[in-house]
């Protein structure tokens, strides 16, 4: 079959020797790291002596102990709360599945990739066909071992109507899954891609699934935690998993994951010892406390992007002049400062910074009034009104709303906010996705991954509704190039397209801002941001002193 070697997540290698067809590696994004932290380990699985439950070992400095009970506290989604990995849509439900469930790949910090469950990819010469190869010695919660029937299991949920995943395995020929040994399978695809792994790595297509799960109300996993109870909105309670593949983890002998809404509230539980981490602390609040002694910030590097989105076919916004005045609109430096606290770096209106074939060359969009007025004139919208929907769903996002409102009035454009309701904000079943002019938070684990999820006919998440079906194809010989000059010419064309053109304003990249008691471990230390932050959602390395 002309196959290449397998590709190991764990060598670092270059992504030039990527697409030779030896190794694989993602470029660093330029960061000076975190301000502070909640100490951490080493990442390479030897942090802290394992111990007992229960035991006074402290541990070395710095790296968690073994015993007690870990309580992190987020922002919830009220009812549409959820522990099934393919309907993850918020910050809260993806740490929730980290806790349950193994990614096929681990995100690790810089956009690297580490190996999760899967441990092997090998591609055929064309890159049409793929072998993935589990990690031998797992097993569920349940004591069955992980098998390749869970992958092609797996797999195949993704691509089920309805699910958030679909955009991992639209090019898989999921009827055609084949197990080669009790850990391999093999992959045919219905046309090349070169880089396979890029698609597994986002919240909702990594989390590998029990052959045969339908039911998450108590779901079985092979992570760090066994699920004690969940009522969503509220509260899940997990204990460790002691036969985790991944010793001495998980740390601590129970994990809380509690939905607090307020960020004032999320706070006060922290400094009067309800929780131990606060997910998503006001960035004014971060600013004055990033030195005090009651409790540790946690400032991630420059990494998700918090973006308005406006929809293209909504008549608002169905001129492309009106779009490209929205953005001129935007003074970014003054909305971070003023929003986020000088929390994030500019945004260039593209998502996934930092990874291979993200276009460096494209600038910042630096805010031009008289411009804006002339292109809005051109596009008869001189007396542009329109309605911004925003909600406390992350720090920064009413404030933004806000910023933006008054920044547009010098452009003539009038910019009513209307502030949602937090459980309603981002549910498909309520208002996601039908709001024409709102805001998200993307993280970027690659370039594959966010532009399937968002753009192509049939995404899951298509913000903006984009439609060009010349742009897709585009986009599909990109996704399939192996030789690096070609690939980064088809990827470049693909982001100036939607650079010139498309409906999404990236205004900064967010730095996370969480706080966490002295007591934990394990937190944030090496932790980019790059996913929805909180140290990546590696729960797996998080304990307590």
């Amino acid at each position: 079959m002309g196959d290449r070697d397998w590709i190991d997540l764990d060598t670092g290698l270059s992504r030039r020797r990527f697409v030779e067809g030896v190794g694989i590696g993602g470029a660093a994004i330029a960061s000076s790291g975190l301000l502070a932290a909640c100490g951490g380990d080493d990442d390479k699985g030897d942090g802290g002596a394992p111990g007992t439950s229960g035991s006074d070992n402290a541990g070395t400095p710095g790296n968690p102990s073994r015993g007690g009970n870990l309580r992190f506290g987020m922002i919830g989604n009220g009812t549409g709360e959820t522990a099934n990995p393919n309907m993850v849509s918020t910050p809260i439900d993806t740490v929730r599945v980290a806790a349950i469930f193994d990614p096929m790949i681990r995100p690790a910090p810089n956009h690297k990739r580490e190996d999760g469950l899967v441990v092997g990819w090998k591609p055929n010469a064309d890159a049409t066909v793929w072998e993935l190869k589990l990690r031998p010695d797992v097993t569920w919660h349940d004591g069955s071992p992980l098998t390749a029937e869970d992958l092609i299991f797996t797999l195949r949920t993704f691509g089920a109507k309805g699910s958030f995943g679909a955009n991992a395995v639209a090019f898989v020929e999921l009827n055609d899954l084949k197990k080669l040994d009790p850990l391999t399978v093999r992959v045919p695809l219905k046309r090349p891609i070169a880089d396979l792994g890029a698609y597994f790595i986002y919240v909702n297509s990594t989390w590998v699934i029990k052959d045969g799960t339908t039911d998450f109300q108590k779901p079985v996993g092979t992570g760090p935690y066994k699920v004690k109870s969940f009522v969503p909105g509220q509260r899940m309670v997990a204990e460790a998993n002691r036969d985790y593949w991944d010793s001495p983890k998980p740390y601590p002998d129970q994990f809380e994951l509690v939905s607090i809404d307020d960020p004032t509230a999320r706070l006060n539980a922290l400094t009067s010892g309800q929780i131990d981490i606060a997910a998503g602390i006001p960035y004014a609040t971060a600013r004055a406390n990033l030195k005090s002694k009651d409790y540790r910030v946690v400032v991630g590097a420059p990494g998700a992007s918090f973006t308005f989105y406006m929809a293209i076919d909504d008549p608002a916004f169905r001129d492309v002049k009106v779009r490209q005045a929205m953005k001129l609109i935007l003074d970014r430096e003054a909305m971070i400062n003023s929003a986020l606290a000088g929390f994030g770096a500019p945004g260039r209106d593209l998502l996934a910074p930092g990874t291979p074939y993200f276009d460096d060359s494209v600038p910042v969009p630096q805010q031009d009034i008289e411009k804006a007025k002339s292109l809005l004139k051109s596009a008869g919208a001189s007396d542009l009104q329109v309605t911004l929907h925003t909600a406390d769903v992350l720090p920064g996002f009413t404030d933004a709303a806000a910023v933006f409102a008054q920044q547009a009035k010098a452009a003539g454009v009038t910019i009513n906010v209307k502030r949602e309701q937090i459980a309603q904000y981002l549910n498909p079943a309520l208002l996601y996705l039908k709001m024409p002019f709102g805001q998200d938070a993307w993280p970027g684990p690659s370039l594959n991954a966010s532009y399937s999820l968002q753009y192509p006919q049939g995404a899951a998440f298509n913000e903006t509704h984009w439609n060009d079906p010349s742009w897709e194809k585009l986009l599909n010989q990109a996704e399939a190039a192996t030789d690096e000059a070609e690939a980064t010419e088809l990827w470049t064309q693909v982001q100036k397209t939607l650079y010139d053109e498309g409906g999404q304003i990236v205004w900064a990249n967010q730095q996370t801002t969480d706080a966490c008691s002295n007591a934990v471990r394990g937190y944030g230390e090496k932790g980019s941001g790059w996913l929805y932050g909180t140290d990546d959602d590696r729960v797996w390395n998080w304990g307590l002193a």
